[in-house]
């Protein structure tokens, strides 16, 4: 007997021994699961012609294996929550697909890792990917958390695929600003120069852009202003003192957050003022000249003035 086969795309058969062999790779999911063949039998003779032909039916069926990996729709996921969150607030979900038939393609999430900080942070539903929180986020102390997610499917297998996930945490107001020093007392002469710094600050907020940044006022007295620096600011006298009109100053340095809910905090300055003989003397009462007969020796009052100085006495 001869045999042979078609089609022979992905298959053989033995002229001699009839036995069918498979040519290359077969896939279920990409090609055919079942493949219909037809084997020629032939009985041989001496004429040609004369041979008896059979035609028979050949069904092979591929059976499935589990051979495909989950596979996510992204490389690395990015989600956001603000800090100060509430315990299982949703932040967003994983999906993966399987390419093996039904039969293997229910997938089960996991978070991969030992790490305790992230299994203390988060949680995801084995069955959609969705993920929670479970812990109140502070970005001061963590800003963003980085981790894997895995997905296994159900075949024997178990074959898992994998993908990041990074949750950034976004700054919320909620540090007041902070000055350094929050108290000064300092003395100078009252004619001390416009543009003399009277005492530098440090000004600090934990919290990020708009949520940092601060507006800075003066209260209780003039004339002072505050010039900004990269790290704080100082304060600056901008006109002139009088120690006989206030020889101590009591100054708020007041520091408030631009942002909502405008955090306040504040410095104190106490500045005494040196008294400096900067006022002329000045002379009141009768004329500075009179008419007096020689001779007169009565004791008649001659002058009456009264001599005055703004500054205070040495």
């Amino acid at each position: 007997l001869w045999y042979s086969l078609t089609p022979q795309n992905y298959f053989a058969i033995d002229l001699v021994s009839g036995n069918v062999t498979v040519k290359k790779s077969l896939d279920q999911e990409a090609v055919y699961s079942v493949y219909s063949l037809v084997v020629m039998v032939t009985q041989p003779s001496g004429d040609v012609m004369a041979n008896d032909t059979v035609g028979v039916s050949l069904t092979i069926g591929v059976t499935h294996v589990d051979e495909s990996a989950p596979v996510f729709g992204n490389t690395t996921y990015y989600f956001s929550v603000p800090e100060g969150n509430k315990i299982r607030e949703f932040i967003g979900a994983v999906s993966a697909m399987d390419s093996d038939w039904d039969e293997y393609t229910q997938i089960e999430y996991s978070i991969a890792g030992q790490d305790l900080l992230i299994s203390s942070s988060f949680v995801i539903n084995g069955s959609t990917g969705d993920i929670f929180t479970l812990a109140v986020f502070d970005r001061e102390n963590v800003s963003v958390y980085n981790f894997t997610v895995s997905a296994v499917d159900d075949g024997d297998a178990n074959i898992t695929g994998y993908a990041n996930v990074s949750v950034g945490v976004i700054d919320v107001n909620d540090n007041p600003p902070v000055i350094s020093p929050t108290f000064v007392n300092v003395t100078y002469p009252e004619n001390v120069a416009s543009g003399t710094i009277v005492a530098n600050f440090t000004i600090t907020d934990a919290d990020i852009g708009l949520n940092a940044e601060c507006n800075v006022t003066i209260l209780g007295g003039t004339p002072f202003v505050f010039s900004p620096t990269s790290s704080g600011g100082s304060l600056i006298v901008d006109g002139v003192l009088d120690y006989e009109q206030q020889p101590v100053m009591t100054l708020t340095v007041l520091v408030q957050n631009k942002a909502p809910p405008y955090d306040i905090t504040n410095a104190t300055v106490v500045i005494h003022l040196i008294n400096v003989n900067d006022n002329p003397a000045v002379v009141t009462g009768t004329p500075n000249s009179l008419n007096y007969f020689e001779g007169d020796y009565s004791l008649n009052l001659l002058l009456d003035f009264t001599l005055n100085d703004a500054d205070v006495p040495y």
